[in-house]
């Protein structure tokens, strides 16, 4: 089990006016992490994030700092800043700078380090949301996605072990999303600690190691993603559905269970990949040449009933049998000038059972008409069925 690298205990706090926000939160973080938290407008997802890097502080209650009670003097707001990086939802209330550069190099230069060092960091982060090519634009030109990742390469340049998010993926497009979400993996792998805020349930179960369900100001749930979010009760409680993937996935029965233990699929990707995995191993039965009397190769053959009258066999609709009977006949011929000269001829009969055939088993003897063409003394003979 992952350390816990920052928690709070017994958050309570109300803004002006009397509007109670927190009302005795108490919540876990993981080191190296995705922590989702998820719930409906209003239950104090944004007021949580500010008193996790800080920003405020909790009328009562306490946030720890890797176990240690984080302070609020101007120093210890240094550290615990440092540590704890925040990314708002609205990027405009974060950049202030006339370029990309100088406003991802704002936070190193302000925690003193050397020149040579920003310049490093702010290349590394510029790299890593993939948005070197924006050095020198000015931030007012940008696209709200480019904004946003110019605020995350801003906070990330400043190597936060723990990196907050209010609302990510809000306002971004589907490519937007996809390029976000690929450069917020690469930090996680890297060793980052994420905590991000939404109300995209699809987003946590897909995305998300774990879980945090709020309302009312107080954290109503907390677990790894796929067992907090197959609760649909405890998420129709929190006025949330359940993930769209998920309960797809257990509607064609790859829900997880005695039956089929393995855990549900949590992409797009991987459901397609269960489904047709599904399929083929439905379509493995082999389709081979039917023996009358010994049934398929390599299969079990099913016991058919004795025929009487005009009764017809059921057919087996997965396969289209085959029968062949082999017949062979003895004809003497005369030629002129050759003597008597006896030929052998093999007739096969092929019996679909598809066809409308109305005497499917022949008696023996019962071979059809035979038609023999005798062209010279040993010419060709053929046979029509």
């Amino acid at each position: 089990m992952n350390p816990i690298i920052l928690s709070a205990r017994g958050l309570e706090y109300s803004y002006p006016g009397g509007i109670v926000a927190l009302s005795g939160l108490d919540l876990e973080v993981a080191r190296g992490r995705k922590l989702a938290l998820l719930g409906a407008n209003g239950c104090g997802k944004t007021t949580l994030l500010l008193h996790l890097n800080g920003t405020l502080k909790p009328s009562r209650g306490q946030v720890l700092l890797d176990g240690a009670v984080a302070g609020y003097g101007r120093q210890a707001l240094n550290v615990w800043r440092n540590k704890v990086g925040l990314v708002l939802q609205e990027p405009d209330d974060q950049l202030f700078s006339a370029t990309v550069e100088q406003d991802v190099s704002f936070g190193p230069l302000n925690q003193g380090l050397p020149e040579a060092v920003v310049r490093a960091r702010v290349a590394e982060s510029l790299e890593t949301l993939r948005i070197a090519a924006l050095a020198e634009r000015p931030t007012h030109s940008l696209s709200f996605g480019q904004k946003k990742r110019v605020a995350i390469a801003g906070v990330l340049a400043m190597r936060p072990a723990v990196l907050i998010l209010d609302e990510p993926t809000a306002g971004l497009d589907p490519q937007g999303v996809a390029h976000l979400l690929s450069a917020l993996e690469h930090l996680c792998l890297a060793g980052t600690t994420l905590v991000f805020s939404t109300h995209d349930v699809d987003l946590a179960y897909g995305w998300a190691d774990d879980v945090a369900i709020l309302g009312q100001g107080l954290v109503v749930c907390q677990g790894e993603a796929l067992a907090t979010l197959a609760d649909a009760e405890r998420l129709r409680a929190a006025h949330l559905r359940t993930p769209t993937l998920l309960a797809l996935a257990v509607a064609l029965g790859f829900g997880g269970g005695p039956e089929n233990p393995q855990p549900p699929p949590r992409t797009p990707a991987a459901l397609i990949a269960r489904i047709q995995s599904s399929r083929n191993e439905s379509v493995k039965r082999p389709i081979l040449q039917f023996h009358p009397k010994t049934g398929p190769t390599g299969t079990r053959h099913r016991e058919e009933p004795e025929m009487t009258g005009n009764q017809q066999p059921e057919h087996d609709h997965d396969h289209d049998h085959v029968h062949e009977h082999q017949h062979e006949h003895a004809h003497e011929h005369e030629h002129p000038g050759s003597g008597s000269h006896t030929h052998a001829h093999t007739h096969t009969h092929v019996h679909p059972h598809a066809h409308e055939d109305t005497n499917p088993h022949p008696k023996e003897g019962d071979h059809g008409a035979h038609d023999h063409d005798h062209t010279g003394e040993h010419g060709p003979h053929d046979h029509a069925h």
